[in-house]
């Protein structure tokens, strides 16, 4: 798979491409049609190894995306505590996501989602009820604001007005000083 993801954007050797690409797709033909055609013991072997390749894809993801934020530069310098720890600090506002908020992919054979471990963080928590008063005092200040635009608005609509009636006397008045 490394070999056909870096020929894949090297965009040097597309017939060696296309050849690893069938090469890759006559090897999944083979294990379905073992799994189809076989035993319950093939079929755990292969679930296990499906299950080893997943957590392996995962793990060099988060090492490659760490590397990519500049936190993992050296390849012996892996612990897989600390990539979760930093995924898990990245990816800390997704939590709230419909989506993401219950399940999970399962990597065992029966099912495809379980529940996800809730973690209780109190310092996150008390966070966001800080931000969360925050937002409210802006809301309750911004509806503040508008209310004064909106008597500020009325006040001089009134100026206008009277402005325009003592503009209406004064005209009257230099008609009354203009005949005499």
């Amino acid at each position: 798979m490394k070999k056909l993801h870096r020929l894949r954007y090297s965009f040097t050797e597309p017939y060696q491409y296309m050849n690893l690409w069938e090469s890759q797709r006559n090897d999944i033909n083979k294990d379905l049609d073992r799994i189809q055609n076989g035993d319950m013991d093939e079929l755990m072997v292969f679930q296990k190894n499906t299950k080893d390749w997943v957590e392996g894809v995962n793990k060099e993801f988060e090492t490659a995306q760490l590397r990519k934020n500049g936190r993992l530069l050296i390849d012996d310098f892996f612990e897989e505590t600390t990539v979760t720890n930093q995924i898990w600090k990245e990816n800390l506002g997704i939590l709230d996501s419909d989506l993401s908020m219950h399940m999970k992919f399962s990597l065992e054979p029966k099912t495809l989602f379980v529940k996800k471990d809730v973690i209780d963080i109190s310092e996150f928590d008390s966070f966001k009820a800080e931000v969360n008063e925050k937002l409210s005092m802006q809301d309750s200040q911004i509806s503040e604001i508008i209310q004064a635009q909106k008597i500020m608005a009325a006040k001089q609509e009134d100026m206008a007005a009277k402005q325009d009636d003592m503009s209406a006397d004064l005209k009257a008045i230099l008609a009354i000083l203009s005949q005499k």
